[in-house]
């Protein structure tokens, strides 16, 4: 579900909600959980109830990091927000994936610095800034079918095989 200028509107419907605003997205996605193996919250990383509501629904969380200025800053913020929800919900974090990663000084010191925080729980995928990511909107498809041999589609293949490794050792195996 991507995120996009409806976000500010749902935010302020959830808010004026009497009650359960709190769970009110977990609600909303019980049918796409029953209808699909997985499913994606893209939310801004500001604390608001909107962000709030999706790491309730939530099972694990992926959290984007770009490579740019002020991306580590945000991730201290993201972080406290993560703190406080899993004092009330076992939300187990699936890992920082870097993006918009260039070959610039200043991005490589923002990959640098989160492998050595978070060695354990940072993606050994990186997702390449790629002018072809940006016409997703154009096409009204992922990078995948547009432009499936490009560096980005290979990037979210190697994504998503990471990914699915990860959650199966987050699930419990049967006796």
């Amino acid at each position: 579900m991507p995120s996009d200028s409806n976000l500010a509107v749902a935010e302020l419907l959830v808010t004026a909600l009497p009650q359960g605003r709190d769970g009110r997205l977990t609600a909303v996605l019980k049918p796409a959980q029953a209808q699909y193996d997985f499913v994606l919250l893209d939310c801004p990383a500001h604390k608001g109830l909107l962000l709030v509501n999706a790491l309730y629904a939530a099972d694990a969380v992926l959290v984007p990091v770009p490579s740019q200025d002020n991306a580590y800053a945000a991730l201290v913020r993201t972080a406290a927000t993560l703190a406080i929800v899993r004092e009330y919900h076992d939300l187990p974090i699936l890992g920082y994936l870097l993006t918009l990663t260039t070959r610039r000084s200043a991005a490589q010191a923002i990959v640098a610095a989160l492998r050595a925080d978070y060695p354990a729980l940072v993606f050994r995928t990186v997702i390449p800034r790629r002018a072809q990511l940006t016409l997703d909107g154009l096409y009204q498809a992922p990078v995948g079918v547009y432009a499936p041999g490009g560096a980005a589609a290979r990037a979210y293949h190697a994504l998503a095989v990471e990914v699915l490794a990860r959650v199966a050792a987050l699930r419990p195996t049967a006796p």
